[in-house]
C-alpha cells in the first residue's frame, strides 16, 4: 500500500509537468494551415481550383459551381488516338497546284507568242500592236521604242509571278479582230485563248488565282 502511494506521489507530478511542457511547446509552434475539403471550398468561395501538370508547365483551371454542382476542367496533352484520328493532309492536291500553275503560265506565254507572231506576219510590229490596242505601255530607251511590259509575257523566265492574263487575252482578241489572218493562224490563236480561259477558270474555282 505504501509502495503504491509512493509511486503515485512521484509519477503524478512528472505527468503533470510533461503535459504542461507539451502544451507550452504546442502554443509556441506556428499555426498549421488547415486543409479545406472540396465541398467546404465550394461553399466558401464558390470556386474549385485544380492543378494539372502539362508539357508546358503547371496550369490552373477554374470551374464555377452553378446550382450546387461543378465541373472540373482538365488540361491534358492530346491523346495518341486523337492524333491518329486527325485527317492527313491532302498531299495529292498540294502536288497538283504547282503543276496546274505551271501549265497556266505556259499556256499564257504560248497565247501571247502566237498572237504577236500572227500580228507581225500580217505586217505589224509589237510597237504598233501596243499603240493601237492601248493595252501595253510603250517606253523609249536610248532613242529606241520598247514594250517591256509585253516582252515579259514572251518568256517563262521573265513572266511575272501574278501575270495580268486578261491583258494577254485582250491582245489576242485585238489581233483576231484587226489582222487579216489565215484560217490556220486564226484557229491556233483561238485554241490558245480557249486553253488560257479554261485554265484561268480552273484556278479561280480551285482558289489559286489572285486578281492582279
Amino acid at each position: 500500500m505504501l509502495s503504491l502511494l509512493f509511486i503515485a506521489s512521484v509519477c503524478l507530478p512528472a505527468l503533470v509537468c510533461a503535459l504542461f511542457l507539451h502544451r507550452l511547446l504546442r502554443a509556441q509552434r506556428p499555426p498549421r494551415r488547415r486543409r479545406i475539403s472540396t465541398g467546404r471550398r465550394l461553399l466558401r468561395t464558390g470556386k474549385l481550383r485544380s492543378r494539372r501538370r502539362t508539357a508546358g508547365g503547371e496550369h490552373r483551371v477554374a470551374a464555377l459551381a452553378i446550382g450546387g454542382s461543378h465541373e472540373e476542367y482538365e488540361t491534358r496533352t492530346p491523346r495518341r488516338s486523337a492524333v491518329e484520328a486527325a485527317p492527313a493532309p491532302n498531299v495529292a492536291s498540294a502536288r497538283r497546284e504547282p503543276s496546274r500553275d505551271a501549265e497556266f503560265r505556259h499556256a499564257l506565254v504560248v497565247l501571247m507568242f502566237d498572237a504577236l507572231e500572227c500580228w507581225e506576219r500580217s505586217g505589224g510590229t509589237r510597237i504598233t500592236l501596243a499603240e493601237r490596242s492601248g493595252i501595253w505601255h510603250v517606253t523609249c530607251d536610248d532613242g529606241r521604242l520598247r514594250v517591256r511590259s509585253m516582252e515579259r509575257y514572251l518568256s517563262l523566265a521573265r513572266l511575272p509571278k501574278q501575270p495580268r492574263w486578261r491583258d494577254v487575252v485582250r491582245s489576242a482578241h485585238y489581233v483576231l479582230s484587226h489582222a487579216p489572218l489565215a484560217d490556220d493562224d486564226r484557229s491556233r490563236v483561238l485554241a490558245a485563248e480557249e486553253k488560257v480561259r479554261t485554265l484561268a477558270r480552273r484556278r479561280a474555282f480551285g482558289g489559286g488565282e489572285r486578281q492582279p
